[in-house]
């Protein structure tokens, strides 16, 4: 449960914060660091505070919004930063995903917006769902790099899976009588 999202939590299972600057290396001095309580005591996005005084701070932290980075066909549009090409956008995206994904205190993120909506232009997706560069590429920065632990957990997952269908598929001995065998 989410008590309120990105700032000034009260009651609340995650402890998300909005973050929309579009400079990677600022995000990494606010966030890389293990010093958690810092990030309480002078660190406030959007001027705000995370916790309001006297809560709890165990709970896992995220950046529940973050990114913002606008880019359209057209000049129109809205974003918290803007880009000027397709190329940009994905440069940008990738370049911030990288400094994300290495911030120790995050237990996850979720990146501003899926799809363009309206007059805000800073979606991975045009408003008509087709994508502002490659999936792969959207895939290959929010994961990053596949290590060989992923390659064995997905060889893993695959054979549990394929266990799983052909049991699903196995015939008992006893299915296989006609009227005519005799048992």
């Amino acid at each position: 449960m989410i008590g309120n999202d990105g700032w000034e939590s009260v009651a609340t299972d995650i402890i998300g914060i909005h973050d929309y600057d579009d400079q990677p290396e600022r995000i990494v001095r606010r966030y890389g660091t293990e010093e958690i309580p810092r990030l309480f005591k002078r660190e406030r996005p959007g001027g705000r505070l995370l916790m309001l005084e006297g809560q709890a701070q165990e709970q896992p932290i995220m950046l529940t919004e973050f990114g913002g980075i606008a880019f359209s066909r057209n000049a129109a549009g809205w974003g918290y930063s803007r880009t000027d090409s397709e190329e940009e956008f994905a440069k940008r995206y990738m370049h911030l995903l990288r400094v994300v994904r290495s911030l120790p205190i995050m237990a996850g993120f979720c990146y501003t917006q899926f799809a363009d909506t309206y007059q805000e232009t800073n979606g991975l997706l045009y408003a008509d769902r087709t994508p502002k560069m490659p999936l792969e590429h959207v895939a290959l920065a929010t994961r990053g790099p596949r290590t060989k632990r992923d390659f064995q957990l997905e060889f893993e997952w695959r054979e549990r899976l394929m266990n799983h269908q052909r049991q699903q598929y196995v015939v008992p001995n006893e299915d296989h009588h006609t009227a005519n065998d005799p048992r």
